[in-house]
């Protein structure tokens, strides 16, 4: 049943990877990157699900692996922090259904998702409406993001520098 997603989706990117984009208006173009990103962003959040599903019946015990991670690199061809990276998204994503719904509709980058997955933690972010409420707007994903790497940012829209921040 699986290939046959597959090959839909192959058939698909080949029809677009075809298009001549000489032909298409700026508009069409800065319109189709979007569109583009937006369904990377579904693909990812859909790989996560099938690799949590694949962790969860334990593929890489029966390939004789160490671990996931290292099942993942070896079949994907990735490095073990690319591999461990999805691993954890995956891990994220089943432990916060929102999350991955949000994701899944292209409404949230992966950046986004990773940096979420690493502020909450193991924290119930399905039952905590404080937190969700807290994490959820990407303005503020963006200022947890500075405030883990040790920044204080005057404005969201004020980069860090020498006057408005400190380690």
């Amino acid at each position: 049943m699986a290939q046959p997603l597959v090959t839909a989706l192959e058939t698909a990117l080949g029809r677009c990877a075809a298009a001549d984009l000489s032909l298409l208006s700026g508009a069409e173009v800065a319109g189709l990157v979007v569109d583009l990103r937006r369904v990377a962003t579904r693909l990812e959040a859909e790989i996560a699900r099938v690799v949590h599903a694949a962790a969860g019946v334990g593929v890489w015990r029966v390939a004789g692996a160490t671990s996931m991670e290292a099942w993942l690199a070896d079949q994907t061809k990735v490095s073990i922090r690319s591999a461990r990276d999805q691993v954890r998204l995956a891990a994220t994503l089943a432990a916060a259904p929102i999350v991955a719904d949000k994701m899944a509709d292209g409404d949230l980058s992966i950046d986004n998702v990773r940096l979420l997955g690493a502020v909450v933690g193991n924290n119930d972010f399905e039952h905590d409406a404080d937190l969700r409420s807290r994490l959820l707007p990407v303005h503020r994903v963006r200022r947890v993001a500075a405030w883990s790497r040790g920044w204080r940012w005057s404005t969201p829209a004020v980069k860090p520098n020498a006057k408005n921040c400190y380690a």
